[in-house]
């Protein structure tokens, strides 16, 4: 570990009671929506004034309501805002800071990232946030957790770093039950370290934001970032992202003990960049452990693209999802339905064709197959940044619609209905013909139900590294058929799946092995062969078949 903190401790307390210099904003319920005609979407209302706002989390309080923090523009500047709604999105109370007391001078904040907002044990909420400000004409970073009661009232400000000696910006904080802490991930680096050399940082502190430890995870010399964290036994589990050069970057989960030292630390990827600035991560009934981000393909955007590890962070199975575009999952839901969570995915992500920038919620089973698909789109964007199940067993959504820093942007709050899908059964093993000529053309036929009678549609792995497009849709208990062929010669196995109206996907069939028959001139050389080494045996033949 690092150390444990001792001298820092003053430095900190010394900020903190300079910082309660804090103030409220005329934030309004903005083009408030009681309702919208998008089927499975119960609500949405929009929060701001007159520039950019964004939300970056939300939490489910035990009231009925929710908390949700952002960035709201003025005059340029970017400032950390909470807001404190009801269960219909009306806000009981908000906070914000824009100027505070730094060794007796004043400072106005001019950035901020306010990423992360949870509920604590004690009814209050605790706060990840980052400022920047200038003093004495040095831009000054200060990164911590601040402390509201259960009624919004500021209580303290702590800030995490050492200062002049390294830095740090949090993420995503958590309050392991029972355990009296509170703990931190986020990215930082020594004052003295190049500028793009970053790397993930874990930070205990107590329920007064007194740090007691705090431990660094070096990968390389790029930036490397912590953005998720959750239990992980009795220690804790970090997901974010890893640069093994500064244009290529893999999924990196790092697993510790209680001590903050690692236990495991492992890196996913494809064929491309594969990027998590997800903000949820989960530990799975079997001890495993489950994340979330983009992946991109060579020649191709990037699709939402999940990871599930066993405890020893070896990859179980991945799952992708996504179209033609740029499409990014920000955050993940646990559900009330064991090892089943709901991935919260921006489609075409600032984009400026085709449907633009819809926010989908895909399910996904233990086995990582989906099992729904909600969708809130049309033609406005509606980015998807924050999700958190209900109780209701429906989820709420926080992000923003509008361009990225845009000044028409405003911050967005969506509650979706409960939702429940029966996935397809697995489809019949295909029919059709087995000992295939290359180049030909054939036909497979396969069939499925659904319980729910859903529309149905087919997919088909023609075991040659191609899959046809979904094709349908068909009427549940309807055969359907697809034509293919093969260019080299092999043995190949098909397959199919199905997928429901609502995105509900089945297993794959059983295959069906196809070949193309041994090339006669393969068989003509195997009869040479032997002849040359058995001269006699025509002879041989003739005589015992009477044709001497």
């Amino acid at each position: 570990m690092k150390g444990k903190i001792i001298g820092i401790v003053i430095a900190t307390l010394l900020i903190s009671a300079a910082l309660p210099a804090v103030g409220t904003m005329n934030i309004v319920n903005k083009k408030a929506e009681s309702s919208t005609q998008i089927p499975g979407v119960e609500w949405t209302q929009k929060y701001g004034e007159d520039e950019y706002d964004v939300f970056y989390d939300v939490d489910v309080t035990t009231d009925g309501g929710y908390i949700v923090c952002g960035n709201h523009e003025e005059n340029g500047n970017y400032y950390p805002y909470v807001l404190k709604v009801d269960s219909g999105g009306n806000q009981e109370w908000n906070w914000t800071i824009r100027e505070f007391e730094y060794n007796d001078t004043t400072c106005y904040v001019y950035d901020n990232w306010a990423s992360a907002i949870m509920q604590t044990s004690d009814g209050g909420y605790i706060l990840c946030v980052y400022i920047l400000f200038k003093f004495e004409e040095i831009d000054i970073l200060v990164g911590g957790l601040v402390k509201f009661d259960e009624s919004g009232n500021f209580l303290w400000f702590s800030h995490i770093a050492e200062p002049w000696v390294w830095w740090f910006v949090p993420s995503e904080v958590i309050e392991p039950e029972g355990e009296g802490i509170y703990v931190t991930v986020g990215s930082g680096a020594y004052n003295s370290d190049p500028p793009d050399d970053w790397f993930p940082i874990l930070v205990v502190t107590d329920l007064s934001g007194v740090m007691i430890d705090y431990e660094f995870y070096e990968y390389g010399d790029y930036k490397d970032e912590g953005y998720a964290l959750c239990k992980a036994g009795d220690g804790y589990l970090i997901s974010g992202t890893a640069f093994n050069t500064p244009s290529n970057y893999d999924y990196r989960m790092i697993k510790t003990d209680s001590d903050l030292q690692i236990i495991n630390d492992n890196t996913y990827s494809r064929t491309g960049n594969d990027g998590s600035y997800n903000s949820d991560c989960f530990q799975t009934s079997d001890g495993g452990f489950i994340m979330a981000g983009q992946s991109y393909e060579p020649g191709f955007n990037a699709n939402a693209w999940a990871v599930r590890t066993d405890s020893d962070l070896n990859m179980v199975w991945n799952k992708s999802y996504g179209d033609i575009y740029t499409d990014t999952c920000w955050s993940m839901a646990e559900t009330s339905d064991v090892d089943e969570y709901v991935l919260c995915v921006t489609m075409n992500f600032n984009g400026y064709t085709g449907d633009k920038e819809d926010t989908h919620l895909v399910k996904l089973d233990d086995d990582g197959k989906i099992e729904w698909v909600q969708i809130n789109g049309g033609p406005y964007r509606e980015v998807g940044i924050s999700i958190k199940q209900t109780s209701d067993g429906g989820f709420i959504v926080a992000g923003r619609d509008g361009t990225s820093y845009s000044k028409d942007a405003d911050a967005t709050l969506t509650k979706f209905a409960p939702f429940d899908n029966e996935q397809p059964d697995k489809p019949d093993k295909p029919v059709g013909k087995k000992k295939i000529d290359l180049g030909v053309d054939y036909t497979y036929t396969s069939s499925t139900t659904d319980s729910d009678d859903d529309q149905l549609y087919y997919q088909w792995d023609w075991g040659d590294g191609t899959k046809s497009e979904w094709l349908g849709p068909y009427i549940s208990g309807d055969t359907c058929e697809a034509t293919h062929n093969w260019t080299e010669s092999g043995k190949y196995y098909i397959k199919v799946m199905s997928k429901d109206s609502n995105g509900g996907e089945s297993d794959w069939s059983d295959s069906l092995p196809v070949s193309d028959p041994r090339p006669r001139g393969i068989k003509n050389i195997l009869l040479l062969q032997i002849l040359e080494r058995f001269p006699n045996i025509l002879l041989i033949f003739k005589y015992i078949f009477g044709l001497q």
